[in-house]
């Protein structure tokens, strides 16, 4: 369980994820973040209420995650660079759940597969920062603090988890 050359890895797989992901910054804003983009602009910057600027069923946190990144200036390209973080701390904690449950091997497989398959078209979120990537990155973080120890703290950090889970996408129960 020593961390003994994980720092390598933790190293490798930000590597990995902002390779994958690196040729989407040059795209142009797609329909959902653009509707994300205007909705959490209008909440966070201009004080508009949610749901009254643009309406979507979306819950907060996806709105004000845009809203947010689009508050510090760095719109569209801070957005998809906060992509590439999340796909980054997931797969850590991919792999830290892969360490505990099975080997070293199993969790650094895990990592890498999570990031190869999360940053593909075929998951309908190449490149962009959606409620499936929250999700993920939610539930991944849950689990492993479920996995740290079973204790009161770290349940209740893990419930905190599955909650902004369900406040990114509402299906994430399902997912």
């Amino acid at each position: 369980d020593r961390p003994q050359g994980m720092l390598g890895w933790v190293l490798a797989l930000g590597v990995l994820s902002v390779l994958v992901r690196l040729h989407e910054l040059a795209y142009p804003i797609g329909w959902d973040e653009g509707y994300w983009a205007y909705g959490g602009r209008e909440w966070l910057i201009h004080g508009r209420p949610l749901y009254d600027a643009i309406f979507d069923g979306k819950p907060p946190v996806i709105w004000l995650l845009y809203g947010l990144v689009f508050r510090t200036g760095w719109g569209i390209l801070g957005v998809r660079c906060v992509g590439m973080a999340l796909v980054w701390m997931a797969a850590c904690l991919m792999m830290l759940i892969g360490n505990r449950l099975q080997s070293r091997s199993a969790g650094i497989l895990a990592a890498i597969a999570y990031v190869l398959c999360i940053s593909q078209k075929t998951v309908g979120i190449k490149g962009t920062v959606t409620t499936e990537l929250l999700v993920s990155v939610f539930v991944v973080a849950a689990v492993a603090a479920i996995l740290c120890g079973r204790t009161r703290p770290w349940l209740v950090i893990a419930g905190v988890l599955g909650g902004l889970a369900l406040q990114s996408r509402q299906t994430a129960v399902l997912d």
